[in-house]
């Protein structure tokens, strides 16, 4: 057995054939015994001396024998006459199932699957219901239309198949080519469907049947967009691949992009940059990457070569499946690339994958007695490009030609690897800050707070008439240090979560009186152990797809015993006490107070105060159980540092002067476990456009211990 990674498609896989090298064996062997030569020979001797001595209504079942010893010697100076004994046989008894699947087999060990369906065509009614008459027409369809790609015979494939696994639900190998085909059409609910039937078969058991069933199903996942499950199932059978086969997967070698190469970035950076969804479990396009793989070897792979590393395989997995595939007369390569031609035996052309436009008329001639050409049109929005492949012995080895090489060159050297992309360009504003807190018994509580400012015309009076229409579609998802997704929500968010609508309720101003900035807020919250942390939030306006996202990584600090401890700073846009809790959305309600958040940062130099609401823990207490504590406000010119920048829990500290501050007012309390609770308001009016940075201290008086919390705005 060679020790490569698959053959999922052997040219000879029919009952009574020789058998033929399966790589991996990830298809089941049909004939488990094949005789030896002297045995074969021998028993055709028999056979054919009863023929000699039976009357001629009596030698049926003697030419069928005789049609499957000659066609188990192997050799091909055999073939016809085998088929002229088991057409004398279907001449004695023409309901002979046995017999007209017989001579369609030995038609099909020639690759003449044309001649085989026309030959099932016209076999009885009674011959077509049998169950191998049904999976014959589904692996003869699926030998044409893998051969060039062509969906009429793959569809017609799909429903033999279908009907012969209706049939047989027990027989593997139905299974296997359902899902085979499927993949090839991009039927992805069908090799589902497939994959769940072959991992359940109980007959026909092969060894790879737990690499193939897996790999079917995580591809089917991966073009369903079931991301979560398809990474599982691909992690489950890649670990069964020899050690070369799961460095092509994971290590990506042979396909490895450019930035990776030239930026030393790692394969996993590359991979989450990419990411379109990056909130959602799996990572699409390293799944849509594991997809091509397999699709690659499943079309192009034999016994001999892995799909993926031939020049059609390669193409695949770099540019995805093609929009079309067309066969094409050489002189009409440079100006013109489309689908002609019928599907007869003596035509070598053939309609494409995904169908085409009506039929040019090439000169036969020139595609005969001239090598064949195979054009693959790809399309990335406005930026289409075709490749074209030349087969020049009509072997079906199929090369890249010298019209595309250049065009191919020029594309790897932009991407190694291409990925459709959205053509539309998102209009909105999208803000994410974070701030870590500590609940009950100290528990670190991580909070993220979500501003979607809309598209510049503003929502529209029709969206926000519809109270049940979402505005946007909010995925929120938290991974741990070692990448894995420990959180996800996903929420609809509707005008009610409007700065303006909340602010109103409080009797403020609404956003500055700028229709356009009325953003539509979110918060998050979540308890998580001390650690570092990634946090995702991904946002889609569903009126027209739009999505914008925002990766930002954070470390949760656990709670000492002692020693006075503040809380990360959160901008707000209001802190007030709240008569009742119910009238306001829960997310931003704390300790009796609406908290609106100001995720941006940024705030207006005329008309604005700057609140900040922040908590404080570990304070000394009297023996009157209170605390007695001062709070500092300063303002400081944020200074050019070429130091990283953290969402929170940023311990610089200030070179520069502080700038004028004044504190308006602000409110304190007390949570129900304790901890002091404090909102403040400064009035920030004559500050000039700018970065700056606040720095908030709390001194503790009766411990003499002090605590600074910073973090950096803007004022507009």
């Amino acid at each position: 057995m060679r020790h490569r990674f698959f053959s999922l498609i052997p040219l000879l896989l029919w009952p009574g054939l020789a058998g033929a090298s399966s790589g991996l064996g990830l298809l089941p062997p049909v004939q488990p015994h094949v005789p030896t030569p002297d045995d074969v020979f021998s028993q055709i001797d028999t056979w054919e001396q009863r023929i000699r001595e039976s009357p001629r209504g009596e030698r049926h079942e003697a030419h069928v024998q005789l049609a499957r010893l000659y066609l188990a010697t192997g050799l091909r100076k055999h073939m016809d006459t085998a088929l002229d004994h088991a057409e004398q046989a279907i001449g004695l008894n023409e309901t002979s199932g046995e017999a007209w699947l017989l001579a369609c087999e030995i038609e099909a060990a020639y690759q003449y699957a044309l001649p085989a369906l026309a030959r099932l065509d016209r076999a009885p009614d009674s011959v077509n219901e049998i169950p191998a008459a049904k999976w014959l027409r589904g692996r003869l369809h699926y030998m044409r239309g893998k051969e060039i790609l062509d969906r009429d015979h793959l569809s017609k494939a799909l429903v033999a198949l279908r009907s012969f696994v209706a049939a047989a639900p027990d027989r593997a190998r139905g299974w296997a080519y359902l899902g085979v085909t499927a993949i090839a059409l991009g039927d992805y609910g069908t090799a589902m469907f497939a994959s769940n039937g072959l991992a359940t078969a109980s007959e026909e058991d092969f060894e790879s049947r737990p690499v193939l069933a897996p790999l079917l199903a995580a591809a089917a996942q991966s073009g369903l967009g079931a991301l979560g499950a398809s990474e599982l199932l691909f992690n489950s059978a890649i670990v069964q691949l020899p050690a070369r086969f799961q460095t092509v997967f994971l290590r990506s070698r042979g396909f490895e992009p450019l930035e990776v190469q030239s930026k030393e970035m790692t394969l996993e950076e590359y991979w989450r940059k990419i990411d379109p969804h990056p909130a959602r479990e799996g990572n699409e396009r390293r799944l849509d990457y594991w997809r091509r793989l397999v699709e690659s070897e499943l079309l192009f792979g034999s016994s001999d070569q892995v799909g993926w590393n031939t020049d059609l395989g390669d193409a695949w997995v770099r540019f995805g499946r093609p929009v079309s595939t067309r066969f094409i007369a050489p002189d009409l390569i440079s100006t013109n690339v489309d689908n002609y031609g019928d599907d007869s035996p003596e035509s070598i052309v053939g309609r494409s994958l995904e169908g085409g436009s009506d039929p040019l008329k090439p000169r036969p001639r020139e595609l005969i007695n001239d090598s064949q050409w195979w054009a693959w049109s790809f399309d990335y929005g406005e930026d289409s490009f075709y490749l074209a492949f030349r087969d020049r012995t009509h072997n079906k080895d199929w090369k890249g030609s010298d019209q595309s090489e250049y065009e191919r060159a020029d594309r790897e050297q932009e991407a190694s690897l291409y990925f459709p992309v959205r053509s539309v360009v998102p209009e909105f504003v999208l803000e994410v800050d974070a701030a870590g807190f500590f609940g009950p018994q100290g528990k670190p509580r991580l909070e993220t707070y979500v501003a979607v400012h809309p598209p510049t015309e503003g929502w529209s009076k029709e969206q926000l008439g519809l109270a049940e229409t979402p505005l946007a579609v909010l995925e929120y998802a938290i991974f741990d240090a070692r990448g894995q997704r420990i959180d996800y929500v996903r929420t609809e968010l509707q005008g009610g979560r409007l700065l303006s609508a909340m602010l109103s309720r409080l009797s403020s101003d609404a956003c500055n009186g700028r229709e356009h900035d009325d953003a539509l807020l979110h918060q998050v919250g979540a308890y998580l152990a001390p650690g570092e942390y990634r946090v995702v939030v991904e946002v889609t306006l569903p009126t027209d797809d739009q999505h914008r996202s925002v990766d930002l990584n954070v470390t949760l600090n656990g709670l000492p015993k002692q020693g006075l401890v503040v809380s990360d700073l959160e901008f707000t846009r209001s802190f007030q006490r709240l008569e009742r809790v119910e009238d306001f959305p829960v997310e931003f309600v704390k300790h009796a107070h609406a908290i609106v958040p100001n995720p941006s940062g940024r705030y207006q130099a005329v008309g604005n105060d700057l609140h900040v609401y922040y908590e404080v823990y570990n304070l000394g207490l009297d023996d009157s159980g209170l605390a007695r504590f001062d709070t500092k406000y300063e303002i400081f010119h944020k200074l050019e540092t070429s130091e990283p920048q953290r969402v929170h829990g940023d311990d610089r500290r200030l070179r520069a002067e502080p700038v004028s501050a004044q504190f308006v007012g602000g409110r304190a309390g007390v949570s129900p476990y304790g901890v002091v609770v404090k909102g403040s308001a400064l009035d920030i009016g004559d500050l000039p456009a700018g970065d700056y940075v606040l720095a908030v201290t709390v001194v503790d008086r009766l411990r003499e211990r002090q605590k600074t919390q910073l973090k950096d705005f803007q004022v507009e």
